[in-house]
C-alpha cells in the first residue's frame, strides 16, 4: 500500500497528508502545497506534542521548507523512516509513492 493512503497516517485520527510545509515567510515567495518541492532531508526529533514526529525538509521555488508529522502509532514512525530517507533528493510526491507494509 502506498505511504500516502495507509490507514497509519493518522494523527489524533486524522490524516496526515499530504504534508503541511511551513517556514519563513518574506512574503515573496509561494509555501509548497500537496506534495510539491524536493525532499532534502528527514529527521526524527522529540517533540513538544508527541514522543516523537517526523520532520520533512523540503526545496520549493529556492527556499526551504518543514513539515513535522505527528503519529498515532510511533512504531509506524519507526518503520517508515529508512523507507521515508531513502526518497532524499527526490520529488515529495515520491514519499508518498513509498510501498508500505504494516500491520498493526
Amino acid at each position: 500500500m502506498k505511504l500516502r493512503e495507509h490507514p497509519k497516517m493518522r494523527w489524533q485520527g486524522q490524516p496526515i497528508w499530504p504534508p503541511m510545509f511551513g517556514g519563513n515567510y518574506s512574503g515573496l515567495e509561494r509555501f509548497p502545497q500537496d506534495e510539491q518541492g524536493i525532499l532534502r532531508d528527514v529527521i526524527v526529533s522529540p517533540s513538544y506534542v508527541a514522543t516523537e514526529s517526523l520532520t520533512l525538509v523540503t526545496e520549493f521555488e529556492g527556499h526551504t521548507f518543514s513539515a513535522e508529522l505527528f503519529f498515532d502509532d510511533l512504531r509506524f514512525l519507526n518503520t517508515i523512516y529508512p523507507s521515508v530517507r531513502a526518497c532524499i533528493g527526490q520529488p515529495v510526491h515520491c514519499v508518498g509513492d513509498v510501498e508500505v507494509e504494516f500491520e498493526s
